[in-house]
């Protein structure tokens, strides 16, 4: 009886490599979100397949974009810093489907990346006001010289970024 399971097990496993490639997957066990797992489960139901094929499917379109979007260092600079400050830190952003459309060439994408280039210009300048603030009441100048010239070179980004990418007036006679 032993050997007769055994043949079809062996059978069995070699059926199944023929058909599938389970032996050359990788699994990956780590913690996901678990709307993410549960939007999984619920597209495998509705697809019918195995929830594996959901999870490839999900990180072949993911990866698609990404490599698209990466190829751009100003994109690569706002994925890292989206992968640091949500998934490693928890800290979810007002623009988390920007953040997802990165890889597309839309005029969304262009308009979110405006955001990010001001909302970056405006942080400067709050921590100019604060430091103008402490600069009254200590009479130390040095932190108020060096945010006033941290904002410099964030507005100059930001006007550089906005000529780079064809925000200006183009029938202005400066173009």
């Amino acid at each position: 009886m032993a050997l007769i399971d055994y043949l079809k097990t062996r059978i069995s496993n070699e059926r199944r490599s023929e058909t599938q490639k389970w032996k050359s997957r990788r699994q990956f066990n780590a913690e996901i979100d678990p709307e993410l797992a549960n939007t999984v489960r619920t597209l495998a139901k509705m697809f019918k397949v195995p929830q594996y094929c959901v999870v490839e499917h999900a990180l072949q379109m993911a990866f698609f974009y990404i490599l698209k979007a990466i190829q751009d260092e100003e994109k690569s600079r706002l994925i890292a810093k989206h992968l640091t400050d949500a998934h490693l830190l928890g800290f979810l952003g007002e623009n988390e489907e920007s953040i997802i459309r990165i890889g597309e060439d839309t005029e969304g994408n262009v308009n979110w990346m405006l955001l990010d280039q001001a909302k970056n210009v405006v942080a400067h300048y709050k921590r100019l006001r604060q430091a103008l603030n402490m600069a009254k009441r200590t009479g130390d100048t040095q932190y108020f010289d060096k945010c006033r010239r941290e904002l410099d070179i964030a507005v100059l980004t930001f006007a550089d970024w906005i000529f780079e990418h064809r925000l200006h007036d183009p029938e202005s006679p400066n173009t």
